[in-house]
């Protein structure tokens, strides 16, 4: 009520409290309270016969008048009885001035409360972190500081959510200086929300959670989350007693930036924010901004940011940005970021839109941990001395994979590699420096290690391996347990320095890739002992650049002309089938004059459309020349050169 629903008296009359104030029965309809805390004007409301009393804003007289408080802007929680004394419980008060008021203000002081209720609209904000709600001693696991629907609270529709929730300026507060892990005892509890911000928020010394964004508390409702802002907060565990910063188990859009974390999270427990629903199908973990995050000494087993999302759930999740991350000394077994799905992705998946950028961390476990997914973004990341590797796949595996611009320095310092990957699917490797990765001892000492599954379609570009103190011993390796598909690798502008490397990829300016050629007839392909059977060969865009040498024995059950296997298929020639490629060096053909190799090709061989015949005499024009045919005695035949493939 305003001032302007003042009665004009001829004199004031000033009481002390609330109780002197439901005993007044005179004829005045304006009175002033007095009590610190509790001081204003009130005024009678003789219209409404129906409000109860609220110890705030409206008090009921002993006459059955309504008095209310004149006032405009937000609720004080002194107003409703809140002591602010740190010992008192002032639940009551809390409760009582978000029924009263959307609008809620608590000044500086230490408020003890426990399952604090939020409405529809609920605004708690205080004078900054010197206005500390702290959780009541008693608290046992299920019991928060704050809670939005609270004991399952809410619907399945999101149409029935608690809607434009703001809690600003304000620290939450465990109640132990030392916490001791309660796992399921946080501080601020939302369930069925929509439209919620967090700001400017000290959460501290928590012993569950800081913020547990769930559905439902019971873990067998439904519930769903929409549009979360958290930004501003601090989370501070102390000690790393407590579960996480932040949990969520079911959201559809949620922003969390400008937040740091520091000494979170028990080695049993996951990390600093967590995203990992229960096993229902109906949880939705999408559409998702974590920003310009600091983090130091995190804990847990899972990773500073983790995704562990069960292959229960029907929606894929999806839209997840990580950017702008600083990260050191994390002290957990996991990995900074964690992303596991259990699903290997097809080419008709959905795909997750994981991007993770700008991310700067140093000293720990693993610096990532992709064990499945489809198209992930890296990029402009830099880790620095971590124990274990950036992984790429495990169980599951990976598909349409890009990292860029990224930089591993003194990575795998303890487990051997800087990076491994096992089964993975179209991956672009670009643009990245490997630097003193490794251990610098034999056998665990590797930027980058194939390690076990199959890959295919894998592109390494441009990258740079160097070792200046000496820790990695290779560039890249390919353990027996990994298969590689060289038809579809591309190694294209790496710099090694001199480091060994093992990749196979047929599209390389450095690998050469081997084939074993044969001889065949034209007539009757037939089939000979080789004494020697050499191919090499490397493929540029296009163009396929090969050597040969074969030596054939005597002997040979082909008839008609000389053909040899090519590495790969050839394009169809506009331009006609044959076409002179390269000089051949012989012995032992029926030949004379100058000698050259033909390719053929609409001929084929071994399975290769496209082969080299043997053409001899020094005659201008095609049908001049003599081809030479597979003869009984042994033979040998060298060549070089270059063509175009499919």
């Amino acid at each position: 009520m305003s001032a302007s629903d003042k009665v004009v008296q001829s004199f004031e009359l000033e009481i002390v409290d609330y109780a002197s104030l439901r005993a007044y029965s005179g004829t005045l309809n304006w009175i002033d309270v007095t009590a610190q805390g509790i001081a204003g004007s009130f005024v009678v409301d003789a219209a409404d016969i129906t409000s109860p009393d609220n110890s705030g804003t409206i008090i009921v007289a002993t006459d059955g008048r309504r008095w209310k408080r004149v006032y405009t802007g937000p609720a004080n929680v002194k107003w409703f009885g809140a002591t602010g004394d740190g010992i008192n419980d002032d639940t009551a008060a809390f409760n009582a001035a978000l029924l009263a008021n959307p609008d809620v203000f608590a000044p500086a002081a230490t408020y003890i409360c426990l399952n604090v209720s939020l409405q529809d609209g609920s605004h708690l904000y205080g004078d900054g972190w010197s206005t500390v709600i702290k959780q009541k001693s008693t608290a046992i696991d299920g019991d928060f500081l704050l809670a939005a629907n609270k004991n399952d609270g809410g619907t399945p529709s999101v149409l029935d959510n608690k809607k434009n929730i703001v809690i600003s300026n304000l620290q939450l507060a465990g109640p132990l200086a030392t916490p001791v892990l309660l796992e399921h005892c946080h501080l601020l509890f939302l369930s069925a929300v929509s439209d919620v911000l967090v700001e400017n928020v000290k959460f501290f010394a928590f012993r569950g959670d800081g913020l547990y964004v769930g559905s439902g508390d019971s873990g067998t409702a439904e519930r769903h989350n929409e549009r979360l802002v958290v930004r501003n907060c601090r989370f501070d565990g102390v000690n790393n007693e407590n579960r996480n910063g932040i949990s969520v188990l079911d959201i559809d859009g949620i922003v969390i930036e400008n937040c740091s974390f520091e000494k979170i999270t028990k080695s049993t427990m996951p990390g600093a924010i967590d995203f990992e629903p229960n096993a229902h199908a109906y949880s939705i973990i999408k559409n998702i901004t974590i920003n310009n995050i600091c983090g130091s000494n995190v804990g847990g087993n899972v990773g500073c940011i983790g995704f562990i999302i069960s292959n229960v759930i029907t929606t894929t999740p999806i839209n997840i940005l990580i950017n702008d991350i600083k990260v050191k000394n994390y002290v957990g077994t996991g990995a900074i970021v964690t992303f596991l799905t259990y699903r290997s992705p097809t080419d008709t998946s959905v795909e997750n839109n994981l991007i993770i950028s700008n991310l700067c961390a140093s000293a720990g476990a693993m610096s990532l941990n992709i064990q499945d997914g489809k198209r992930v973004k890296v990029e402009n990341c830099t880790f620095s001395d971590f124990t274990g590797p950036f992984l790429l796949g495990g169980t599951y595996s990976v598909r349409d994979i890009e990292i860029s611009s990224s930089r591993l320095i003194r990575c795998g310092s303890s487990r051997g590699n800087g990076m491994i990957i096992n089964a993975a699917n179209y991956i672009s490797i670009k643009g990245n420096k490997f630097i003193d990765c490794g251990t610098g001892v034999g056998g665990a000492s590797n930027a980058l290690d194939f390690n076990s599954g199959i890959s295919t379609n894998i592109t390494l570009n441009d990258n740079e391996f160097s070792a200046p103190t000496g820790k990695t011993l290779y560039a890249i390796v390919k353990e027996v347990a990994h298969t590689l598909t060289p038809s579809t690798n591309r190694f294209m502008g790496n710099t090694l320095n001199g480091l060994g490397q093992f990749f196979e990829a047929e599209e390389s300016d450095v690998i050469v890739s081997h084939y074993s050629p044969i001889v065949g007839g034209a007539s009757t392909v037939g089939v000979g002992t080789y004494t020697e059977q050499t191919g090499l060969y490397y493929r540029i865009g296009k163009r396929v650049f090969f050597k040969i040498r074969v030596a054939v024995a005597a002997g040979h059950t082909g008839t008609g002309l000389v053909q040899v296997s090519l590495p790969l298929t050839a394009a169809t020639m506009s331009y006609g089938d044959v076409l002179t490629i390269c000089a051949a060096g012989v012995v032992g053909l029926a030949v004379s004059g100058g000698v050259t190799c033909r390719l053929n090709a609409s001929a084929s061989l071994n399975g290769i459309f496209g082969t080299l015949r043997i053409y001899f005499s020094g005659n201008t024009g095609i049908a001049a020349f003599n081809q030479a045919v597979i003869p009984a005695n042994a033979f040998e035949i060298e060549c070089a050169g270059e063509y175009t493939t499919t």
